[in-house]
């Protein structure tokens, strides 16, 4: 597999592909003004580089992009490999993401991840909010991930007023689900049910995403323990 996602020596000719191209333009813009001046010997000048120019451009992207295509094929076929699974999970750790299972389901609260059967995307899922990524190298992966994974672990979060705000709408759901006039403790209730009576009006789902309230259901424990409030 090699050392990483990186497909050595691309990056050093891409810079000679990108140097000819720089020059190329400069070239044709040299070209265009003796078009218009009507400098017919810098004109043919410029009409000779140009083409020596794109015949070097032609041979020098020939040339990577054999090679590109052929590591690149190859560093695709190895996605769904024993050793690409533990590069991903080794990145992830070094993200400081707490990872559970195997490739390709894992979870870390309240996040899953999954990849495709096909092997061309991830899908990162938070309740019924999910998120796709085709960028499958396992550092640049790691990255992606670990960015909305601490944005949602990482915000401010105050335990005693969102336990409150959830405990109350706990009794609400759980009377009406059992229609019952009293509360029937450590029976559960759809979380979707109390985030829907937390955020009646259209201004406070836009302040509490469903994605925030499950990271507070989370952080909070509901989720992770999968047991409801006990009387």
């Amino acid at each position: 597999m090699g050392s990483g996602y990186e497909v050595g020596g691309v990056k050093l000719e891409a810079k000679n592909l990108l140097g000819l191209i720089r020059k190329a333009g400069k070239v044709l813009a040299k070209m265009q003004k003796a078009f218009e001046s009507l400098d017919k010997k810098n004109y043919d000048q410029s009409e000779l580089i140009l083409n020596e120019s794109i015949r070097q451009i032609s041979q020098e992207w020939s040339s990577l992009r054999r090679e590109t295509g052929s590591r690149f094929g190859s560093n695709v076929a190895d996605v769904g490999s024993p050793e690409y699974a533990h590069q991903v999970e080794k990145f992830l750790k070094a993200s400081n993401i707490p990872l559970k299972g195997h490739y390709p389901s894992y979870l870390f609260p309240p996040f899953t991840l999954e990849f495709s059967p096909e092997k061309d995307h991830a899908k990162l899922q938070m309740g019924r909010k999910s998120e796709k990524t085709t960028a499958l190298a396992p550092e640049a992966l790691a990255n992606w991930i670990g960015t909305r994974y601490r944005k949602v672990v990482d915000r401010p979060f105050d335990s005693k007023t969102v336990a409150g705000n959830l405990l109350k709408a706990y009794e609400v759901v759980n009377r009406l689900a059992y229609r019952s006039e009293r509360v029937r403790w450590g029976h559960a209730v759809p979380l979707g049910e109390i985030y829907k009576l937390l955020t009646l009006s259209r201004s406070s789902r836009q302040e509490y995403s469903e994605g925030q309230f499950i990271g507070s259901s989370y952080m909070l424990g509901v989720i992770n323990s999968g047991k409801p409030p006990q009387q």
